[in-house]
């Protein structure tokens, strides 16, 4: 069989497994690259893959020029990602019969870059929701978009899928449905509760005939491009380099941690992991922290220069 007719039947088998149809439409855009690397080797049918032909493909995508730089395109985290969904892809390919032996056991995934996650400072977040406040009618909108991110932990598409009936005001609670379908409960602080309900309140939230919870100017629900424009109007208004919305995510699971709202069990099962270990992370960005937060105090040096040499604060 074709690694074309291979694929199609793959993503088939992922829309029977109940994927939504962002993971089967990402499915599909790596795999197709995939087919297209194969393609230009002259291998067109599964029979023929190997783990050379995927060791190859990695090679291939770490050493990717840039048409515009020249230089890599990619990180190894990026191919770590483009990989995984072969890998998938090959294991299916063995259970299904189409490839003799299980290739996707004997494919290592490179190294991923080990970067240093970066969240936003308690003065940054500060600015954030000042600039929030601009007056305007979506003012509001806006503020909890960003808050259902940063003091709820929701990823951005969970924010814009969101249902009416997924909003718990009364007992402080979200009813999240995230990767892979799966529904968990996401507890609601005071002041996002307050905000919900004023929101809820609007005469424009009432009168929508739809089951959404964030609206468009237009009455229609928002889509993810709203949630990005907001982030780059927030960047351009506060000056702060780095704004995403996943950085919000990422500020919410470190300072739950820093802040002794939980453990690292009950992080995760806020956050969505289907593995703890996903979530462990922030354990380590919490400990980075925690050390620049103590540096308001004496450093080996001032205790010297002050004649106390290496004696504790007391």
């Amino acid at each position: 069989m074709t690694i074309s007719a291979a694929i199609d039947l793959f993503l088939a088998d992922r829309e029977l497994r109940g994927c939504t149809q962002k993971t089967i439409f990402g499915y599909k855009m790596f795999l197709d690259m995939f087919a297209s690397y194969c393609g230009g080797l002259g291998i067109m049918d599964c029979s023929l893959l190997d783990v050379g032909v995927v060791n190859g493909y990695q090679l291939y995508l770490l050493r990717k020029k840039n048409g515009n730089n020249g230089v890599s395109g990619l990180s190894r985290s990026t191919v770590r990602t483009y990989v995984r969904h072969v890998k998938v892809f090959l294991t299916y390919c063995f259970e299904s019969g189409l490839i003799i032996s299980n290739i996707s056991l004997l494919v290592r995934l490179p190294r991923p870059d080990k970067r240093a996650i970066e969240i936003l400072s308690d003065g940054a977040i500060k600015i954030i929701m000042e600039n929030l406040d601009d007056g305007s009618a979506f003012a509001l909108r806006n503020r909890i978009i960003i808050l259902l991110m940063l003091d709820c932990g929701l990823r951005m598409m969970e924010v814009v899928g969101l249902k009416r009936e997924d909003v718990h005001v009364t007992d402080s609670y979200l009813m999240v449905l995230g990767k892979g379908n799966k529904t968990r409960v996401v507890p609601v602080g005071n002041r996002v509760r307050n905000l919900l309900s004023d929101y809820m309140s609007l005469p424009m939230w009432k009168d929508a005939k739809h089951g959404y919870f964030l609206l468009h100017k237009s009455g229609r629900p928002i889509t993810g491009s709203v949630v990005k424009s907001l982030c780059f109007r927030l960047k351009r208004g506060t000056g702060i380099k780095k704004l995403h919305p996943h950085l919000f995510r990422h500020t919410f699971a470190t300072n739950y941690l820093l802040g002794g709202f939980g453990d690292v069990y009950e992080l995760s099962r806020i956050l969505g992991h289907s593995e703890v270990r996903t979530t462990e992370r922030y354990l380590h960005i919490a400990s980075y922290y925690e050390v620049i937060r103590r540096r308001g105090r004496d450093s080996y040096f001032d205790r010297l220069e002050s004649g106390k040499g290496a004696e504790k604060n007391d």
